[in-house]
């Protein structure tokens, strides 16, 4: 849902957000709780950094992670500019993050939201 104006509080059922300064992942994991649309936000629209972000899965509590593709062209999602999008995941419990595998200059911030 997001903050419907400055000083509100965000109406997202749940929310990772994270500020990328050099390789690693998002601290927290964003838990699926439904059949729902995962909301991904990656840097400042007019924001530039240099740098490669992919959005990851995993079935199985965070033991193995698999990058997401992108289900019209089937490539993964790794993103190297600012984006913002939704990815549906229609199974419970599925956990999301974001890893940053390079990192040249930034700062980078990213949000997953439900």
């Amino acid at each position: 849902m997001g903050i419907p104006q400055t000083g509100e509080r965000d109406l997202a059922i749940g929310v990772v957000t994270h500020i990328f300064t050099g390789t690693g992942t998002t601290p927290q994991r964003l838990v699926v709780p439904c059949d729902c649309r995962v909301n991904v936000t990656i840097g400042n629209t007019g924001g530039t950094f240099t740098g490669s972000i992919r959005l990851r899965r995993s079935f199985d509590g965070g033991v193995t992670w698999h990058v997401v593709a992108n289900p019209d062209t089937l490539a993964d999602r790794v993103h190297t500019a600012p984006v913002s999008y939704w990815q549906h995941e229609p199974e419970l419990g599925v956990q999301y993050d974001l890893e940053c595998t390079a990192f040249t200059t930034g700062p980078i911030p990213v949000r997953l939201s439900l």
